[in-house]
């Protein structure tokens, strides 16, 4: 079981158009209840085809670690907007996603701020893409 980290983002863009980088994914065993993801395949085209938004066909431990900050994509909970930014709240598996929030910045020149912390108080920090 590993170590969650919380973290708490800030997208200086309207909910409409980050929303664009989210995919749905299905619980199996509730097909009506379906679950935020991020878009792995709008990310990272080049990795993950265009029937694998989630990325779970094309999952790789050192891959996901490396280019996404986490082993597993998070369940996104807590989506608002306010005032044309949007706020994400999840969890995250030993680290923060703050080298898929790179590239999310990356691909839309959006300012993402990221706070996050360690569910056992051993770290927490800032993350800051802008400009």
């Amino acid at each position: 079981m590993p170590n969650w980290v919380f973290n708490e983002v800030d997208i200086h863009a309207p909910l409409d158009e980050v929303q664009a980088f989210f995919a749905p994914d299905f619980e199996m065993d509730e097909p009506s209840k379906a679950v935020t993801r991020f878009n792995l395949h709008k990310l990272y085209p080049d990795r993950f085809s265009a029937d694998d938004l989630c990325g779970f066909n094309g999952w790789d431990y050192d891959w996901m670690v490396e280019n996404t900050g986490s082993k597993w994509n998070p369940n996104l909970e807590g989506i608002t907007e306010e005032n044309g930014v949007t706020f994400l709240g999840f969890d995250s598996a030993w680290s923060p996603m703050n080298e898929l929030l790179a590239r999310l910045h990356i691909l839309t020149g959006w300012t993402i701020h990221n706070e996050y912390e360690e569910e056992q108080p051993e770290y927490e920090g800032s993350f800051h893409c802008e400009g």
